[in-house]
């Protein structure tokens, strides 16, 4: 991904040429002024098509993700407040690629903003310009998600749920199973993109929340895309399904998980469900059947309500997971994930794991 330098030598040119094509004359292209520690990128003296002149305050930024995106905007007004203006001056952000969230959220907060994939936005009594590109162009690389790739998910899973520490990194890799090396590369793309802390003896997410935003939307596609097998158990309901199971020679294993509103049942309830879903770890082949035969299902003909999921998360789906009433169920973290991209109700049941487990965890002392 190109760093702040290199996308203004390549965004000024375009950007100047979208404000051309919309009828904007650039007068003049203005050194920014330091007022206080910091400054913005750039600073364009233009003509709107009315006549008006206007000063566009630019900052760009090639980390397009919401944390450092909203930081940007902050610093851009605070600069505006206290800089003194001959002019009508306005905010403007110029990234790689702006997603939908965050054009959605910079017209809202009415920030002029551009992109290289050609998504812009203008706008001023009398004058607007509203464009959006379907997709990334080939040639706009999206920022790599690594962070949420399976094995190092477990640092987020390990971070995510609980309140700042210190802990070394040798420590971490220790209680997370992977390598030091491959803890440092997290952790720093962690920063760049917005959600950690300096270097320091206490890791400090910055944005749980919008971090959480993030792996959902990384996580819904693929989450889709899970191999699944429906089943039918003859039983009242799902929660006969589930004291069946607690009592099966199958409980003690650690090789599944039970996910989804039936696992959120035992620690948050709140949404009636009928399914009740299970992980079944790929590498526990035989699980599986002997989860079939202690429950007595049989492969559903019309109405399912027992699935068996196998998981994206093939090496973590089991991170932090737990024995509930003698089942084992998967950590609220991954309840969360999953419900998010539940359609029956699965964001509101998200909704409550995260109000009444995840945020109490993370903000105990």
């Amino acid at each position: 991904m190109a760093n702040e330098e290199s996308l203004e030598r390549e965004g000024l040119p375009i950007l100047k040429s979208y404000l051309q094509e919309a009828g904007v004359k650039v007068r003049r292209v203005r050194s920014s002024q330091r007022h206080g520690d910091w400054r913005p990128d750039a600073a364009l003296d233009v003509v709107l098509p009315d006549g008006k002149h206007e000063r566009l305050i630019i900052e760009f930024k090639a980390n397009s993700r919401s944390a450092p995106l909203e930081s940007a905007v902050a610093q851009l007004r605070s600069h505006l407040a206290h800089a003194p203006a001959p002019q009508s001056s306005q905010p403007f952000l110029f990234s790689v690629h702006l997603g939908r969230p965050v054009r959605e959220w910079l017209r809202h907060q009415n920030i002029w903003f551009a992109d290289l994939s050609g998504n812009r936005f203008f706008s001023a009594p009398g004058f607007l310009v509203d464009r959006e590109v379907a997709s990334r162009p080939a040639g706009v690389r999206e920022p790599a998600p690594s962070v949420f790739a399976d094995r190092n998910s477990r640092i987020l899973r390990y971070l995510l749920p609980r309140a700042p520490k210190a802990i070394g990194i040798r420590e971490l890799a220790r209680r997370v199973a992977i390598s030091p090396a491959a803890v440092s590369v997290c952790l720093r793309r962690l920063r760049e993109m917005g959600y950690l802390g300096p270097p320091s003896a206490e890791l400090k997410l910055l944005d749980r929340e919008g971090l959480l935003e993030e792996w959902v939307a990384f996580y819904r596609s693929r989450f889709r895309r899970q191999a699944q097998s429906s089943y039918y158990v003859h039983a009242r309901g799902p929660e006969s399904i589930i004291r069946r199971l607690s009592m099966s020679p199958v409980a003690p294993e650690k090789g599944y998980g039970l996910a989804l509103h039936a696992g959120a049942s035992l620690v948050a309830p709140f949404a009636q469900f009928r399914e009740v879903h299970v992980y079944v770890s790929p590498d526990a082949p035989r699980l599986a059947s002997r989860l079939l035969k202690a429950l007595k299902g049989r492969a559903a003909e019309g109405e399912a309500n027992l699935v068996i999921l196998s998981p994206f998360y093939r090496h973590s789906f089991l991170f932090d997971s737990r024995m509930i009433r003698r089942i084992r169920v998967v950590a609220d973290l991954q309840l969360y994930l999953d419900l998010s991209c539940f359609p029956q109700r699965g964001v509101e049941q998200a909704e409550v794991i995260l109000n009444r487990r995840l945020r109490p965890a993370w903000s105990a002392k």
